[in-house]
């Protein structure tokens, strides 16, 4: 991890009883030793109502938030020179009841497996959308191809009546592109996923529900990255209501 991003604070810019804005100048430096000159800035908002999707679901409660995740370029670079994606992530334990979802058309052709290792059996298609389950069992990570359109992933725990939606909002034009952290033989342009899912080994007993930016490119520069993201926690009533959710997006 680069120390600007590891260990330079944030300053907060502004702040209320329901939202902030955080940030800070820094200089990253990428594999080809290109250095990146930008402004990182994290503005944060809390919902008081609910998502349209939860709209007269049988609930005990929620919590809903949403996260404006920007960088922008301040010195000349070409994408030959740099890329850069505004990218975010929430952590989860695992657990034996913890799948992970997502609606999407044509969901055998949506996913991008340019990863680790196949997931194999721990994916289950269905009509509209595919499951993954997300156990901590075997290392692995999926992507969702943004020319998809999927509208959001998430995850649910029948075990305590849980689901957790990710949105990713972004709209416009801009230029998505492989972020993965892996070799890639194929360069950069060979993903553009918009959405991704990890799942750890059982040392790390953990999943992610990844949101992916892409690179606003203007006269022929790289001019910085803005990923909106909405996230939405909701405890049901009982179980049957979270199952009655996911069927109704993924066809049954």
């Amino acid at each position: 991890m680069q120390e600007c991003i590891d260990r330079q604070p944030f300053e907060v810019v502004c702040h209320d009883e329901y939202s902030a804005v955080i940030s800070k100048n820094v200089a990253l430096i990428n594999r080809a030793d290109t250095i990146v000159e930008a402004i990182m800035k994290r503005e944060l908002k809390l919902f008081r109502s609910l998502p349209p999707f939860l709209e007269g679901m049988r609930l005990r409660g929620f919590l809903s938030y949403q996260t404006v995740d920007s960088c922008e370029v301040l010195n000349p670079l070409t994408p030959d020179q740099a890329l850069i994606a505004a990218w975010t992530l929430e952590q989860f334990d695992t657990s034996g009841s913890t799948i992970s979802f997502c609606p999407v058309e044509n969901p055998r052709s949506a996913i991008n497996f340019d990863f680790y290792d196949h997931p194999e059996d721990r994916i289950t298609y269905f009509e509209h959308g595919f499951t993954y389950r997300t156990d901590g069992g075997r290392k692995g990570q999926i992507g969702i191809k943004q020319r998809f359109g999927a509208p959001f992933i998430g995850f649910y725990d029948v075990s305590r009546n849980l689901l957790c939606i990710r949105e990713n909002r972004r709209v416009g034009d801009v230029l998505y592109f492989n972020i993965a952290d892996n070799d890639q033989p194929n360069g950069p342009y060979s993903a553009a996923d918009n959405y991704s899912i990890f799942n750890s080994d059982p040392a790390m007993q953990a999943f992610e529900l990844e949101l992916v930016g892409g690179a606003r490119i203007q006269d022929g520069l790289v001019r910085g990255s803005e990923l909106v993201s909405r996230t939405t926690f909701a405890v049901f009533e009982d179980s049957q209501s979270i199952q009655a959710f996911v069927d109704q997006y993924l066809g049954g």
